[in-house]
């Protein structure tokens, strides 16, 4: 009997230390799941944080490519055409213009390739406007078309002197340039070339 009660005080003595070490096993894989939860929070951390540092150096690259492009361009030619043309564009009234858009002599210069378009007339009848109706059409008509560029320029006799036979040349060949994703490799040679010399092209 003495024995008995002996085993019977081992065995719960043994069945407290099973559930002692069953309630550490648990809290210990509790903490083991917390942990495990709290570095997945620091992971998925991380890669917000390598997605956020990926589109600041992307936009910083792109930031400066465009400041780079600005700088050729620029370069080129510090005229804009393209100013005047939306100051003109703007005077327009309505229908204005339509009888020239809907003529045949202007279709025919658009489907046509190696045409010139010749429209004569006396200074102050409205010349500049028709062209920036021609313009703004071709540039709307043609806007989706990548082999196709617009290009223009707006003569000024009060302008003469920076409307040379070479500044108007390089204010096309901006323009074109302007109508590309990348500036042509040519163009930055060029630039490259007359750097150092601080000279224009």
């Amino acid at each position: 009997q003495k024995v008995q009660k002996t085993w019977n005080e081992k065995k719960k003595q043994f069945m407290k230390l099973i559930q002692v070490i069953g309630k550490s096993s648990r809290e210990v894989e509790g903490e083991l799941l917390e942990l495990k939860d709290n570095l997945a929070v620091i992971q998925n951390s991380q890669a917000y944080l390598h997605d956020d540092l990926s589109g600041f150096h992307r936009r910083q690259d792109n930031r400066d490519f465009l400041e780079d492009r600005l700088t050729v361009l620029n370069w080129l030619t510090p005229i804009n055409y393209a100013a005047q043309q939306s100051d003109f564009i703007c005077w327009r009234q309505a229908r204005t213009g339509q009888w020239l858009l809907d003529s045949r002599e202007l279709k025919t210069w658009v489907e046509t390739e190696r045409q010139t378009l010749f429209c004569p007339c006396i200074p102050g009848a409205g010349k500049t406007i028709l062209t920036s109706i021609v313009i703004n059409e071709l540039t709307t008509r043609f806007i989706d078309d990548n082999n196709i560029s617009i290009v223009y320029l707006y003569c000024n006799f009060r302008r003469q002197d920076n409307q040379m036979a070479e500044d108007l040349l390089t204010n096309l060949l901006k323009q074109m340039c302007q109508g590309q994703s990348s500036l042509p490799e040519s163009v930055k040679a060029l630039q490259n070339s007359h750097k150092d010399a601080g000279t224009n092209p």
